[in-house]
C-alpha cells in the first residue's frame, strides 16, 4: 500500500512537471537556435513536482492515474498569478515602448572616421528621455529623392524573445554638440520592426545615426555619401528571468550590446555582419569560408576593419571562442593596409591596450596564436599614416 502511495505521489510530480516540459518543446522547435534554459527552467521544475505532489496529498489522490492528472493541473495555480502580475505590468509596458524623445550621448571622439561610414568602436550609454504619452514626431517627413537620403535598415534580434522596441536617432555633424552640455544630441527618426527591413528618408543633411532601445545604445555609424544607405543592426540578448518564464511568464531578456555596420558592397544590409559573425562558426569549415569571404569582397573596405574591431570589445570579445579571437586577428592582420585610417588605427590601439590590461589582471586568458597576432598588428599599425 505505502508503495502504491509513493508511486502516485510521484507521478503527479511529474505531472506537474509535464506542462513546462512541453513549453520547452513547442518553444524549441520553434526556436532550434533560441537560447538554452537558463538556471531558474530546472528550478521550476522542481517546485512544480513539490507542488504536483502536495496537491496529491492534500486531495488524498492515491490512484496512479488520477494522481498524475491531478499534478497536471496543479501549475495552474501559480501561472494564474504569474498572468494576472503580467496583466497588471501591461500598461506601464507599453508606455516603455515609446521612443525617446530625445538620445544624448557624451561627445567623445568615438566615431571613427569622417563620411564613409565607419563603426564606432566601443558602445556609448544613452541618456534618454521617455515621452510620457504619444510617440515624438518624426525627424523629417520624407522629401524629394533629390534632397533626400534612403536608409535601408535590416533588424536582428535574437529568435524566442519578444519584439523589442527598437528606434532610431540622426544628428547632423555640423550641428556640433548641446552649448550647456557637450553632450551629442539625436532626434528620433523612426522605429524598427524586428528581423525586417525598415526604410527611412531623411535630410540630405543627416550624416550620423543611433540605434536605441530603453536600456541600451548601440554605436554610432557615419553615413556614407552613397544612396541608398545599407545599415545592419545585431541586437545581442541573454535570457534575464528565466523562472518566471517557467512558471508561465513571458521570456523576459537582458540586452547585452547593439551593434550598426554599414554594407558598402552588397545589396543585402547584413551581408559582411554575417561574414564577421561567422569566423566564429562552429565548424572549421563555416570559419575558413567565412574568413575568405571577407578577404574577396571587403580587402580594401574600412567598413570591414571597423566591423573586426567590434570583436575585441569585451563584452564580444569574452563571448568568442579560440578560434574565432585567432580569426580576427588573421583578418585584421590580412586585410589590405588602405583599408586603415588613422582613426581605425588609434582604435586598434585602443582596444589592444584594454586585453593586455584584462590579461594581466587575470580576466582573460591570451593565448600564443593571439599574441602572436597581437604582436603583428601592432607592427602593422606604426605602417598606417596619421
Amino acid at each position: 500500500m505505502k508503495l502504491k502511495m509513493l508511486l502516485a505521489i510521484a507521478m503527479a510530480g511529474v505531472g506537474g512537471m509535464l506542462p513546462t516540459l512541453a513549453k520547452l518543446a513547442g518553444y524549441y522547435s520553434q526556436n532550434p537556435e533560441g537560447p538554452m534554459p537558463g538556471t531558474g527552467v530546472y528550478v521550476s521544475l522542481g517546485l512544480w513536482f513539490v507542488l504536483g505532489a502536495a496537491v496529491c496529498i492534500g486531495l488524498q489522490q492515491f490512484n496512479v492515474r488520477e494522481a498524475m492528472v491531478v499534478g497536471i493541473g496543479a501549475p495552474a495555480i501559480i501561472t494564474g498569478f504569474v498572468n494576472g502580475q503580467g496583466q497588471g505590468q501591461a500598461g506601464a509596458e507599453k508606455q516603455a515602448t515609446n521612443p525617446p524623445a530625445e538620445i544624448r550621448l557624451p561627445a567623445t571622439p568615438r566615431t571613427v572616421g569622417d563620411n564613409n561610414g565607419w563603426l564606432d568602436l566601443f558602445v556609448p550609454r544613452a541618456h534618454a528621455q521617455t515621452a510620457p504619452s504619444s510617440p515624438p514626431p518624426p525627424i523629417a517627413s520624407p522629401l524629394e529623392p533629390t534632397v533626400a537620403k534612403s536608409v535601408l535598415i535590416k533588424t536582428r534580434q535574437a529568435a524566442g524573445f519578444a519584439p523589442l522596441p527598437l528606434s532610431v536617432g540622426a544628428r547632423a555633424k555640423s550641428a556640433g554638440p548641446a552649448p550647456t552640455s557637450g553632450e551629442l544630441v539625436f532626434t528620433p527618426a523612426g522605429k524598427l520592426v524586428s528581423n525586417s527591413i525598415v526604410e527611412l528618408l531623411l535630410p540630405a543633411d543627416i550624416d550620423q545615426l543611433v540605434a536605441v532601445v530603453p536600456e541600451a545604445t548601440s554605436n554610432v555609424v557615419n553615413l556614407p555619401a552613397t544612396n541608398p544607405v545599407r545599415i545592419c543592426v545585431e541586437v545581442n540578448q541573454r535570457p534575464s528571468n528565466d523562472l518566471k518564464w517557467a512558471l508561465g511568464g513571458t521570456r523576459d531578456s537582458r540586452v547585452t550590446g547593439i551593434v550598426m555596420a554599414v554594407e558598402p558592397i552588397s545589396t543585402d544590409p547584413c551581408a559582411l555582419n554575417d561574414l564577421v559573425e561567422a569566423i566564429d562558426a562552429p565548424t572549421a569549415e563555416e570559419r575558413t569560408s567565412s574568413v575568405q569571404k571577407v578577404l574577396d569582397g571587403y580587402r580594401d573596405r574600412p567598413e570591414a576593419v571597423a566591423r573586426i574591431l567590434l570583436l575585441l570589445e569585451p563584452e564580444q570579445y569574452d563571448r568568442l571562442s579560440g578560434n574565432g579571437r585567432v580569426n580576427a586577428f588573421v583578418l585584421l592582420n590580412t586585410l589590405e593596409l588602405n583599408s586603415w585610417t588613422p582613426q581605425l588605427a588609434s582604435k586598434a590601439r585602443t582596444a589592444l591596450a584594454s586585453l593586455r590590461e584584462r590579461a594581466s589582471t587575470g580576466e582573460i586568458r591570451i593565448g600564443p596564436r593571439v599574441a602572436d597576432g597581437m604582436d603583428r598588428l601592432e607592427q602593422r599599425l606604426g605602417q598606417v599614416g596619421n
